[in-house]
């Protein structure tokens, strides 16, 4: 089997997995600083109303639209 993955596509993927990664980490953090949120048992996205709510025993405590 022929691998057709120049070493150029290998580097660009990693550059570009490297920078979403930190990317990634870097706006968990914020939004840990700015809300908490690791402080709540569960949360739930609703796709219907783009509501995103963080709740400790079943109430919501957090309601981000």
């Amino acid at each position: 089997m022929e691998n057709n993955t120049s070493e150029l596509e290998s580097i660009s993927f990693d550059s570009l997995s490297v920078k979403s990664y930190e990317y990634l980490y870097a706006q968990q953090d914020s939004c840990e600083k700015k809300y908490g949120i690791g402080a709540y048992q569960n949360w739930f996205y609703d796709q219907t109303t783009g509501e995103l709510s963080f709740s400790n025993d079943g109430v919501k405590k957090l309601i981000i639209d």
